[in-house]
């Protein structure tokens, strides 16, 4: 029985140890260093607690400060030669940290970061206190271990007076139940100050705000959390080489947008933009969504690198516009887009794998930007209804339309590489002013290609690059606009033009430059009341077929004096225009009948 009264003895003596207080008996601006300043004569050792009293404002002026506790209303500075390491609770008006370092605490208070930045270390923020990092215009500290956030760490102002980083060095976490909060300049970030490590954002602390960034360009930043784009034309960025997320990326307010710049990703959680907002995934390495990916009234890209949404994913669009680019692949019903959406088919693709894309036709706009293998063979129907050539590339196969549902060019152009249309197909190039497209390694047309409109309210261009060789048993029809064009965009190269295929209608010029040859074995025929198709740019003509015009009414072919006649060719006129066609070409040697 003897034992217990000195068992209570000893937890009486430790109790007391703990309790040990060091109260400041300083002036009100001191150092922590001296030791008169305190009731022990000696500033707090690790195990006493320091009571600071208040209205104090005591400057941490060396690299051992301690303490096991911290309470008291002062302001505490911690400049660059300080080090205050408190393994429990500060409890103070403010800290400032003016470049100094801060361990191992639960600050109960107001951190305010300033120009000279700072260090904390494995440092926690409870409910109701703040990491302030709002007061200057590149204000910053730099988490060196873990940093747990249940309260608010403000990183610039609302007013885009201020900005301020937040800097993390080697693998670490923050993690907590409170905010990371983004003010509106663009410079406001949370940025890895050296490279290779790791960032894990843990569930359930929310990064959002207005403006600013997260980098880690040669780390990983893994994602747990929401991080969320939740001010209206706000604008946050997201640079590192790999990001794994299993949380929440969001644009969520009217204007907003999220970039995401990544070498490799991999989604198995959400992301997402809303109410008007933008997200788009850049990525130049391998890529994989194993979870969601959407957009309702909103944009939401994904490209570049090589990245798949396999079955079980999603990646789902309502009234929104999807962009896919780099070299995607998804199965049937991986890819959804419902409303009025529109769909840019980007980046490196097969005609197999655009038609696993599921979409209302009747209210989804589908433009081609990228460059799509059609080995397969494109049919445009009424399921499928129009697509658009803006700027991408179709690679050989047969396209096949039904009346309205057909290709489309566009002002942004784009190019077809060894195409051949379908009888029942058009290639139309009537809807804007300003059309054009670019042919490349020969053409089959046993459709039509129709250049501008027939009233003269758009006008388009045919372009060819490389030597080549046009066939088909179909035209290509020019409307009333004299700005309708076929024309090469290179040199010294020839353009065939094989029988039966006709290029006829009523206005057009077709330019070859001076060193380039036009070999004609089809027809060219300018065919509408009123039109002139002439030919220019100096370059020589070889005709085995018919260059003709056959109106009914006045209309002329026209040469221009610089065009070369290789040997004495035929070119053939209704007789009634024999008059105008010798106006415009009077040379003895072309041979008119």
């Amino acid at each position: 029985m003897a034992i217990l009264p000195r068992l209570l003895l000893l937890l009486l003596a430790l109790n007391a140890t703990l309790l040990a207080t060091d109260t400041w008996q300083g002036p009100a601006t001191g150092n922590w260093s001296t030791g008169a300043n305190w009731s022990d004569g000696t500033p707090p050792l690790a195990s006493e607690a320091a009571d600071l009293g208040s209205g104090t404002t005591i400057t941490i002026d060396n690299a051992s400060a301690v303490a096991a506790s911290i309470a008291g209303t002062a302001n505490i500075l911690v400049p660059t030669a300080g080090t205050l390491t408190v393994n429990g609770t500060i409890i103070a008006a403010n800290i400032a940290m003016n470049g100094g370092t801060l361990v191992n605490a639960t600050t109960q208070c107001t951190i305010t970061a300033s120009t000279s930045g700072g260090t904390l270390s494995n440092i926690a923020i409870p409910s109701g206190s703040m990491l302030d990092l709002t007061q200057a215009w590149g204000a910053w500290v730099q988490a060196s271990s873990n940093l747990t956030v249940n309260g608010s760490v403000h990183i610039g102002n609302a007013a885009n007076t201020t900005y301020g980083v937040l800097y993390w060095t080697g693998n670490l976490s923050i993690g907590g139940t409170g905010d990371i909060l983004l003010g509106a300049s663009t410079n406001n970030g949370l940025g890895e100050n050296g490279s290779g490590s790791t960032l894990t954002l843990l569930y359930p602390l929310m990064v959002h705000g207005n403006s600013g960034y997260l980098n880690s360009y040669s780390g990983t930043l893994l994602n747990q959390t929401s991080i969320l784009c939740d001010v209206a034309a706000g604008s946050l960025t997201i640079n590192t080489q790999t990001l794994t997320n299993q949380g929440t990326i969001s644009s969520l307010a009217g204007g907003s947008q999220v970039n995401i710049n990544v070498t490799g990703w991999a989604n198995s959680g959400t992301l997402q933009a809303a109410a008007g907002s933008q997200l788009a995934l850049h990525a130049t390495g391998a890529g994989s969504n194993t979870g969601i990916m959407t957009a309702s009234d909103a944009a939401i890209t994904i490209s570049g690198g090589t990245w798949s949404t396999p079955a079980g994913s999603s990646l789902t669009v309502n009234s929104s516009t999807l962009t896919l680019g780099g070299a995607w692949s998804a199965p049937a019903g991986a890819i959804i887009s419902t409303g009025s959406s529109t769909i840019n088919l980007g980046g490196t693709f097969t005609v197999t794998q655009a038609g696993l894309v599921s979409y209302a036709s009747g209210s989804t706009t589908v433009n081609l930007t990228g460059v799509m293998d059609n080995t397969a063979g494109l049919s445009l129907t009424a399921a499928t209804g129009p697509w658009h050539l803006l700027g991408g590339t179709i690679n050989g196969g047969t396209i096949t339309g039904s009346g309205a549902d057909t290709l489309i060019g566009t002002t942004t152009g784009g190019t077809l590489s060894a195409v051949t249309l379908a009888s029942t197909t058009v290639f139309d190039l009537t809807q804007a002013w300003g059309a054009q497209a670019t042919i490349t390694n020969g053409l089959t047309n046993n459709g039509s290609i129709q250049i501008g409109n027939a009233s003269g309210s758009t006008y388009a261009v045919l372009y060819w690059t490389g030597s080549q060789a046009w066939s088909g048993s179909g035209g290509i029809l020019a409307g009333n606009s004299t700005n309708n064009g076929i024309r090469e965009n290179d040199s010294l190269k020839t353009l065939i033009i094989d029988s039966p295929l006709q290029i006829h209608g009523q206005s057009m010029t077709i330019y070859l430059a001076s060193t380039s040859t036009l070999t004609n074995f089809g027809t060219i025929d300018c065919d509408v009341a009123g039109g002139t198709i002439t030919m220019y740019g100096g370059f020589t003509l070889g005709n085995s077929g018919t260059i003709e015009a056959t109106a009914t009414e006045s209309g002329a072919m026209a040469f221009p004096i610089n065009l070369q006649i290789a040997g004495k060719q035929k070119i053939t006129i209704d007789n009634r225009l024999q008059k105008n066609f010798r106006a415009l070409w009077p040379f003895p040697f072309l041979a008119v009948s």
